[in-house]
């Protein structure tokens, strides 16, 4: 099923942790806005649907001294 950001029509989504009592919040992931929440028995059609985010490279801390 795809989900279409009715803000920015993005069609790449996120899942995240929401407030209770919700179990999931699907969210836009070019504009962060909200899409709906999610049920138990929808969460595992979408966790396999979307694709996992890459992983961010950490950048490499130089240590600066001042002299």
């Amino acid at each position: 099923m795809k989900y279409i950001c009715k803000h920015c029509l993005s069609e790449k989504v996120k899942l995240e942790k929401p407030k209770p009592p919700h179990l999931a919040s699907l969210i836009c992931a070019d504009c962060d806005r909200w899409i709906k929440w999610v049920g138990r028995t929808e969460l595992e059609a979408i966790r396999g649907a979307i694709q996992p985010a890459a992983p961010i490279p950490q950048k490499e801390v130089i240590p600066f001294r001042w002299d």
